[in-house]
């Protein structure tokens, strides 16, 4: 991701809906699917500026609790974060020996910079490392007909489809618990701004803009209770059979 795209994320993410909508799905996933036995080992597999790092150590207080990122600048902004993290650089396109088992690894929209295939080899290295009954919490952008300005300037290579997570997660030995579109609601909103950036795009890396600015306040609460409201639907087993995202859990046999 672009250095100017890292400031920013690190500047809104404690207030901007799409992250505050994020972060509560997270933890309404973690409460229903995940039961440790004792403290856990936790991983956040592309960490970015730190936040769900914090609320990882919020949520769990896990025995240890470490993320990885191939940024410099992204893993500063962590740090200042979570000083007492385990954070190091890191592709996730290559395999690494953890050198213990983990309980739970969170990736948010990481995958979709290296895209699923690149990405296989280093997925089945984390895979391999979870604990039996561990879980695993992906969240991806959904459809590669959407891919816009926004993707170019965040760097998003592969947007995915249900389907593909699925088979995707059931190809690195684990077994999908629940996997669901999300974002359903603003679909018909945001549909038409993302269509016309991808029919007209920049190709331009550099001058290329993200979504992520903050709006209105008012609007920014009301996406926030909007998206509370479909976390809720979700948590409760609901399904969306379409959205601008996918968020998916599976679990180590």
């Amino acid at each position: 991701m672009k250095a100017s795209e890292i400031r920013v994320m690190t500047e809104i993410e404690d207030a901007h809906w799409w992250y505050q909508g994020l972060r509560d799905l997270l933890s309404r996933m973690i409460d229903k699917f995940f039961k440790p036995n004792g403290n856990a080992r936790v991983l956040d597999a592309g960490c970015g500026t730190g936040a769900t790092l914090v609320l990882l150590k919020r949520t769990l207080n896990p025995e240890w609790l470490g993320g990885f990122d191939t940024s410099d600048l992204a893993l500063e902004y962590c740090q200042q974060k979570l000083p007492d993290g385990n954070l190091f650089q890191h592709d996730i396109r290559q395999p690494i020996d953890m050198g213990h088992e983990m309980d739970l690894i969170v990736s948010c929209d990481v995958l979709s910079e290296a895209g699923l295939t690149e990405s296989r080899e280093g997925m089945q290295g984390l895979a391999d490392t979870l604990s039996s009954g561990g879980l695993m919490i992906l969240h991806l952008p959904a459809y590669q007909w959407l891919r816009s300005q926004h993707d170019l300037a965040v760097q998003t290579n592969e947007r995915c489809t249900r389907s593909q997570v699925r088979s995707y997660m059931k190809s690195l030995g684990l077994t999908p618990v629940f996997i669901s579109y999300r974002l359903c609601c603003l679909f018909p909103v945001i549909l038409p701004l993302r269509l016309r950036s991808a029919w007209f795009p920049t190709k331009d890396v550099a001058t290329a803009q993200s979504d992520l600015r903050m709006p209105n306040p008012i609007i920014n609460h009301t996406l926030v209770r909007t998206l509370r409201t479909e976390n809720q639907f979700l948590a409760k087993g609901g399904r969306f059979p379409f959205g601008l995202s996918i968020i998916a859990c599976a679990t180590k046999p």
